[in-house]
């Protein structure tokens, strides 16, 4: 129990927790033309409005419970994609560790793909990466697909000359049998432009990444007291407007939403 509340105040403060390491998740490389788009969704789950204690207390409001999880770990990371395109994709890898360290979240497993190569033709680029989560993917996969598409399309339509790779990531809080999952589910795109230097890219790969979370219902439960100190109030529609990027959609109420985020601890 010490230890448990102990790990849970080492991970406010951006420390490993104590005991036996976690599987570490595969980290992304970037540099500094590195795009990154954003979509996040839920299904089978409903924003509950809860707050304070209850939102932790209760396993009805779990889901709320864990993207307020994920939103905090984004305010921490400075990782809030809602603000553009452009500067979130190093802060990624720490959003990912964040969330993964979390003491009241449980890793079940993470996998990748091989790197692949893609054609020259845009549109089947984007049927093939879509063809890539067929096989990959569990849950939503119309949702997945669909938001492959919208990111892809706004990298390739709006990606400065300069920009040479691009990280599509989907974010998914879901139920199954009573239990809350996270998918922590992206894409590298890396590509080459024509010899001259035009928007039209001329050779791509793909890799795709999953990691799938099991939220401890009982841990959250436990320190429900301490957890709604810590982080404050959040939930599912917090988490959807900070965490989603601005492809082709009006920014008006992604400023409003960022002020309700949890506070720095």
């Amino acid at each position: 129990m010490s230890d448990d509340l102990e790990n849970l105040k080492r991970w406010v403060k951006g420390q490993p927790p104590l005991g036996l390491p976690r599987t570490p998740l595969p980290t992304v490389p970037v540099n500094d033309n590195t795009e990154m788009v954003a979509q996040p969704f839920y299904f089978n789950v409903s924003p509950t409005k809860a707050t304070g204690v209850e939102l932790f207390r209760n396993p009805a409001n779990h889901a709320d419970a864990a993207a307020t999880v994920m939103t905090y770990s984004g305010t921490k990371a400075n990782f809030i994609p809602a603000l553009g395109l452009k500067d979130q994709a190093p802060r990624f890898n720490d959003y990912v560790r964040r969330i993964a360290t979390f003491p009241g979240f449980f890793t079940e497993r993470s996998e990748e793909t091989g790197e692949q190569t893609t054609s020259q033709n845009v549109d089947l680029m984007i049927d093939q990466i879509k063809s890539a989560y067929v096989g990959f993917a569990t849950a939503d996969l119309d949702g997945i697909i669909d938001s492959v598409q919208r990111m892809a399309n706004s990298i390739l339509n709006k990606s400065s000359k300069e920009s040479d790779k691009a990280i599509f990531s989907q974010d998914t809080i879901h139920k199954v049998n009573n239990t809350n999952y996270i998918t922590i589910f992206y894409a590298t795109l890396d590509m080459k432009e024509n010899q001259q230097g035009k928007k039209t890219y001329i050779e791509q790969s793909y890799r795709i990444f999953r990691t799938v979370i099991r939220v401890n219902t009982t841990y959250l439960v436990t320190f429900a007291d301490q957890l709604a100190e810590m982080l404050g109030d959040g939930g599912l529609g917090d988490w959807d407007a900070q965490s989603s990027s601005p492809t082709g959609t009006k920014l008006s109420c992604f400023e409003t939403q960022l002020k309700k985020a949890p506070k720095e601890v």
